[in-house]
C-alpha cells in the first residue's frame, strides 16, 4: 500500500524535474492495469504535450521573427543600458562593414559620434547624421524605441541610409531647377538674338557697313525700336539674376518667441482694403489664442504674404471667394499654420513643381515666392506642403518640428 502511494508521489516528482529540465518528451508509462493512476498519467501527458506544441511553436515564431530582422534593409541594433549588444542584423553588418560587435562602446572604431548618438538617442526620436565608412560617406536616419524585456533595459535602434533617396531628389531638383532656368534664359536671350540679326542686316549689305546716308527714316526707327526691346529684356534678364542671388542669399533667422496671434493679425490689417473691396470673405483662428512660435517674426509674416498673394490671385474668378487663416497644435504639440482658398488650385501633377525656384503659373509671376518660402520654412526646421482640389479648395500647412510654446 506504502509503495503504490508512493509511487504517485514519484510521478508527480518525475513530472515536476521534466518540466524543470525543460526535457518535454518524456512521458509517464501506462499502467497495464486501470487503476486510479491511470487518470494522474493521461492528465500529465497531455499537460507535458500541451507545453511542448507551446515551445515549438515559440521556436517557429522565433525563427520567424529572425527571417525578418535579417530580410529587411534597414539595420537593426538593440542594447542593454551597459552597452551590452543584444542584436545586430545583417543588413546593419553590411552597412558598417562588420561581422559583429559585442558592446556599443566598439563602434567607436567606425566614428566616435556614432556610438554617442545612439547611446543618447531617445525613444520616439529620430536624428540624422553623415557617417564615413572606408570610402563611402552613409546619411543615416536614426530612429529609437525603448522596451523592458526580463527586467532588462532595451534600447532598439533603427539605422537606414538614405543616400541613394537624397542622390534622386537633388537630381531631380537639379533637373527642374535647370528647365526651369534655360526656359526662362532663352524667352530672354531668344528675341535679343533675333532683333541682333535682323538690325545687323539692316547695317551690312555685300560685307559692306550701310552708310548713315542710305538709311530711310523706318529703318531708323525700327533701329531704336529694336534697341529699346533688347534694353528691355537685357533689364529683365538682369532682373532674373537678381531674384535668383535672393534665393541663395537668404539670411540667417533671428529666433524670438513670436505670438501667432499677433502675426494673422498683421496679416489680416494688411489686405482688409483688398479684402473688402474684392468682397473676399476671411476667417482668422488661433487655438489656443496664446499660442507662440520660437521663429523669426518677419520671415514668417514674409511666408504669410506669399501665400495671401496667391491665394489672392487664385480666387480673382471665384464665385464667393474666401480665404482662411487658422493655426492649432498636432497631436505631437507641434504648431501648424493654415491659409485655405476656393481658387483655381493647383493641378495634381504641378503640385511638387510650384516649390521650385522661378516656376510659376502665373503670366506675370516671378516664381520665387514659394521657393522663398519652402527656405524660410527649412531654416525654421518645419516644412511647407499643400493640398489642393482644383476649382474646390487649396491649402497651404506650415508645419513647426518644435513643441509649441504658449504665452505666459
Amino acid at each position: 500500500m506504502i509503495f503504490f502511494l508512493n509511487r504517485t508521489n514519484r510521478d508527480l516528482n518525475r513530472f515536476f524535474v521534466t518540466l524543470k529540465s525543460g526535457d518535454l518528451t518524456t512521458s509517464l508509462t501506462a499502467s497495464p492495469k486501470k487503476t486510479m493512476r491511470e487518470g494522474l498519467q493521461k492528465i500529465v501527458n497531455e499537460i507535458l504535450e500541451s507545453i511542448q506544441q507551446v515551445k515549438i511553436e515559440k521556436e517557429s515564431h522565433y525563427q520567424y521573427l529572425q527571417q525578418v530582422v535579417e530580410h529587411v534593409d534597414v539595420g537593426l541594433i538593440s542594447f542593454e543600458s551597459n552597452g551590452k549588444i543584444d542584436l545586430l542584423n545583417r543588413a546593419f553588418k553590411t552597412m558598417f562593414k562588420v561581422p559583429y560587435i559585442k558592446y556599443t562602446r566598439n563602434l567607436n572604431a567606425i566614428h566616435p559620434e556614432f556610438e554617442k548618438t545612439l547611446s543618447t538617442i531617445q525613444s520616439g526620436q529620430h536624428r540624422m547624421m553623415v557617417v564615413p565608412v572606408e570610402e563611402n560617406i552613409l546619411h543615416l536616419v536614426l530612429r529609437a524605441t525603448e522596451f523592458k524585456l526580463h527586467n532588462k533595459e532595451i534600447k532598439l535602434v533603427s539605422v537606414q541610409n538614405i543616400q541613394a533617396e537624397l542622390d534622386e531628389k537633388e537630381l531631380t531638383s537639379w533637373q527642374k531647377l535647370i528647365r526651369v532656368l534655360t526656359h526662362e534664359i532663352m524667352n530672354s536671350v531668344s528675341p535679343i538674338s533675333s532683333l541682333a540679326t535682323t538690325l545687323t542686316r539692316m547695317f551690312r549689305k555685300n560685307s559692306r557697313t550701310v552708310e548713315v546716308s542710305e538709311l530711310s527714316s523706318n529703318q531708323v526707327e525700327d533701329t531704336a525700336r529694336g534697341l529699346e526691346i533688347i534694353g528691355t529684356r537685357s533689364k529683365g534678364l538682369l532682373e532674373f539674376v537678381k531674384q535668383y542671388r535672393k534665393v541663395n542669399l537668404l539670411p540667417n533667422p533671428v529666433l524670438t518667441s513670436v505670438s501667432v496671434l499677433k502675426i494673422l493679425s498683421h496679416i489680416q490689417m494688411m489686405y482688409t482694403e483688398d479684402l473688402l473691396k474684392k468682397r473676399i470673405s476671411f476667417q482668422s483662428k488661433v487655438i489656443p489664442e496664446d499660442l507662440c512660435l520660437h521663429a523669426d517674426e518677419q520671415m514668417i509674416e514674409q511666408v504669410l504674404i506669399n501665400l495671401m498673394n496667391n491665394a489672392m490671385f487664385a480666387i480673382e474668378e471665384t464665385e464667393n471667394p474666401f480665404i482662411k487663416l487658422k493655426a492649432f497644435m498636432n497631436k505631437d504639440h507641434q504648431p501648424i499654420l493654415q491659409i485655405t482658398d476656393n481658387g483655381s488650385g493647383i493641378a495634381e501633377e504641378i503640385q511638387e513643381s510650384i516649390f521650385v525656384p522661378f516656376f510659376t503659373t502665373r503670366k506675370n509671376g516671378s516664381g520665387i515666392g514659394l521657393s522663398l518660402s519652402r527656405q524660410i520654412m527649412h531654416l525654421h526646421g518645419g516644412t511647407i506642403t499643400v493640398q489642393s482640389t482644383p476649382e474646390k479648395e487649396t491649402t497651404f500647412n506650415l508645419l513647426f518640428k518644435q513643441e509649441a510654446g504658449i504665452e505666459k
